[in-house]
């Protein structure tokens, strides 16, 4: 989910408050974690799935 989430969290605005102490927080927890760019090793009937692209499941 690194790459999908990094770039969103990165966009949103600097204000303030809690919810960019939250932001700030996020990105420092992604810093530690390692993305995975190769997708073919994400089963197709996985969550992530939802989110990243190629799921098996079909919601037409």
């Amino acid at each position: 989910m690194k790459p999908v989430v990094e770039p969103v969290l990165k966009a949103v605005p600097y204000l303030g408050g809690r919810e960019s102490s939250e932001v700030r927080r996020l990105l420092a927890v992604l810093e530690a974690v390692n993305p995975v760019t190769d997708h073919s090793m994400i089963p197709g009937d996985s969550i992530l799935r939802e989110s990243i692209g190629g799921s098996v499941f079909d919601y037409s």
